[in-house]
């Protein structure tokens, strides 16, 4: 465990303090000379602080259009969400500032969906009163954020049921839309399952005497099966990307996951004051400190109460491979032209113009599908353990020593997609068969550990299976 020694350490819990010490923060601090003015805001859901978001403040902005300066104080307030971290002053918090920007890692649950779907972020100075308080101005700016649990918020919380490009207007929700005889001319299923690994068993020496062990062992995995029917297209016949309307689907996602994370310190040797010798001695082995968090947790969502959107494109060459065929046609042309065979030559040419556009009449077409599920607003249980003990050998005793567990509701806040490939089939009698699936696997981050262990893995496998047959 690594441990930065400052002068001095405040714990705070979630509360008000009315009259907070301009002292307390420990270390050389400015009040605002200046205003706030503006600042740029992204956020980051965290697994280890559920159901809370990471909220990342940088580009702070003064009244004179100016860098904010570092270690100056700044309060901001959530109208209807929830902030954690800094020092809560009459119903604000307040940070230092480093670089522009907030370093300390302020967490931040959204609002309930039933109550908003934004929230409203106020931003002020913090002043020392003539008694060497706190106090904090009027309000500066606000920023507007977007709930991102919440659909209906924003680009990512609007997931109309869309296949292709364009959603043709619709009063009827698709959903409730039956399977009418004309109306569906594609049927199939979507299977898809992503599954996040993450293991880590790392033992580094943090100081000259002590050592951190980190471990983790975490297991997610998402499973959607669904079946959907839409209006008819022809691929073939229309360009590069597929123009149709997702008339009905139905099926489920499904959510398990497990986290369990161990962080273990310890200090080969610890010095300690004999009171009886009124001397400092080395004790062997030192102090030393575990905290160990499990998480587990399931979740269930009919796709009709989420979201759905489907895009089939022709796969083009790139260009790389573009300009390397059309430079062998090329020369196949200029072989041809020598002898005069023109029969040859024509040939090329068409070979060179359905490079180009697109082979319309192929039976067999090389085809991308992008899809993205949306599970919607749901909240779901995760029951989580915490367990922190902390042994202190000068005194024999438990600096800390705390156990708790607790089931609490977590927002199933996905979405999940993927971008499979696989080709669009005529047969001889005329009907269609579409077949795409994907089996890939990448990195991803973990914050928990980031520092320390490798990355996490993701694998994606699914497929994609329409049909329709010519009446």
């Amino acid at each position: 465990m690594k441990l930065l020694l400052l002068p001095a350490t405040l714990l705070l819990s979630i509360g008000t303090i009315n009259h907070q010490s301009f002292d307390a923060f420990g270390r050389e601090l400015q009040v605002s000379s200046t205003e706030p003015k503006n600042c740029s805001i992204s956020l980051d859901y965290i697994s280890k602080y559920p159901p809370y978001f990471q909220l990342y403040i940088t580009n702070i902005f003064s009244a004179d259009d100016n860098l904010f300066p570092d270690n100056t104080l700044i309060a901001i307030k959530a109208d209807k969400g929830r902030l954690l971290g800094g020092q809560s002053v009459t119903g604000w918090h307040v940070y230092s500032t480093t670089d522009a920007s907030i370093t300390e890692k302020i967490k931040y649950i959204p609002p309930n969906c039933e109550i908003s779907n934004n929230d409203i972020l106020s931003f002020a100075a913090v002043y020392e009163t003539d008694e060497g308080t706190l106090d904090i101005g009027s309000v500066n700016f606000t920023k507007k954020i977007i709930n991102p649990i919440c659909l209906g918020a924003g680009p990512l919380s609007d997931p109309k049921d869309t296949f292709g490009p364009e959603d043709p207007e619709d009063p009827e929700d698709p959903g409730d839309i039956p399977d009418k005889p004309g109306i569906t001319e594609w049927t199939g299923t979507i299977n898809l399952e992503i599954i996040q690994t993450y293991n880590c068993d790392v033992d580094e020496q943090v100081s000259e005497l002590s050592h951190q062990r980190t471990i983790a062992g975490d297991h997610k995995r998402t499973v959607a099966s669904i079946t959907i029917g839409m209006t008819d297209f022809d691929l073939p016949k229309q360009g590069t990307n597929a123009e149709g309307k997702l008339q009905y689907r139905s099926g489920q996602v499904t959510y398990n996951m497990r986290e369990d994370h161990t962080t273990e310190g310890n200090a080969e040797k610890t010095q300690c004051h004999n009171d009886g010798t009124g001397k400092w001695e080395w004790v062997s082995p030192g102090s030393w400190g575990t905290t160990h968090q499990t998480m587990t947790g399931q979740a269930y969502c009919d796709i009709k109460d989420g979201g759905l959107t489907i895009l089939i494109v022709k796969e083009t060459l790139g260009e790389k491979e573009m300009k390397q065929e059309m430079a062998k046609l090329q020369a196949k042309m200029q072989e041809a032209a020598a002898p005069a065979e023109s029969g040859a030559i024509e040939t090329y040419k068409a070979e060179m113009l359905k490079l180009i556009r697109g082979d319309q009449g192929s039976s067999s077409i090389p085809i991308k599908v992008a899809i993205n599920i949306f599970t919607g607003s749901i909240y779901y249980p995760v029951y989580t353990t915490y367990e922190r003990k902390a042994f202190d050998v000068c005194s024999g005793d438990f600096d800390e020593n705390e156990s708790r567990s607790e089931t609490i509701e977590m927002p199933l806040a996905l979405p999940l997609g993927a971008e499979m490939k696989g080709l669009y089939t005529r047969d001889d009698k005329g009907n269609d068969r579409i077949e795409a699936s994907i089996n890939d696997s990448q990195p991803y981050h973990v914050l928990f550990g980031s520092d320390t262990c490798p990355e996490g893995t993701m694998t994606i496998t699914g497929n994609i299976t329409l049909e329709r047959h010519k009446e």
